[in-house]
């Protein structure tokens, strides 16, 4: 009934929905508290580099799931170390 190829793309638009979900929450209190205590601006450039890794990976796949999911990442990431950076005051060197 389910093909190996519909099970696996599936559990990848499921994976990015869920992944949009996991992200929202962290967002919202980094924006309506203007709080982004614990949140290191190091730690969003590697996650950046890793999100623009894994896009390029999903799209030379043909892995829109994956693509989708990461893009999301990227632009999550992208806003808290944007907030981070602003907030510290401080320029990566």
């Amino acid at each position: 009934f389910f093909t190996f190829r519909y099970v696996g793309s599936m559990s990848g638009w499921i994976a990015a929905l869920f992944g949009a979900g996991a992200s929202m929450p962290q967002l919202y209190r980094a924006h309506s508290d203007k709080s982004l205590k614990g949140i290191s601006l190091y730690s969003q450039i590697l996650w950046f580099s890793a999100e623009v890794c894994t896009i390029v990976y999903a799209v030379l796949l043909s892995a829109w799931p994956l693509a989708v999911g990461s893009i999301r990442g990227l632009i999550t990431n992208a806003y808290l170390a944007y907030q981070t950076s602003k907030k510290s005051g401080s320029r990566v060197k």
